[in-house]
């Protein structure tokens, strides 16, 4: 019998189609976490996942992240400004601080 997935955040029963494509963490928390030696087991649905990717200061979206910065052509885009990490570094997920 297969499992029941419930969304964390909106708590409604996961279709078929959120629980296979939707976001599953299971993983435990570490220090400093309030949650320190936690297991966490994290189920999202796919309207609470758009919201929640909506709602990052930075985008998480490798779309959005890593456009290029050359055309085929040679010529620079206006992808990056000047502030924007390197978009050729694709060894950190995450600009740095």
């Amino acid at each position: 019998m297969a499992r029941d997935y419930y969304c964390n955040i909106c708590g409604k029963k996961m279709d078929d189609w959120s629980a296979s494509n939707g976001l599953h963490l299971d993983f435990g928390m570490g220090y400093p976490s309030e949650f320190d030696e936690d297991g966490i087991e994290l189920d999202v649905c796919i309207p609470c996942l758009d919201n929640l990717i909506r709602s990052c200061a930075i985008s998480p979206l490798r779309s959005e992240r890593y456009k290029p910065r050359w055309n085929f052509d040679g010529e620079e885009t206006v992808a990056y400004s000047e502030e924007d990490s390197d978009p050729g570094d694709m060894d950190g997920a995450w600009p740095h601080e």
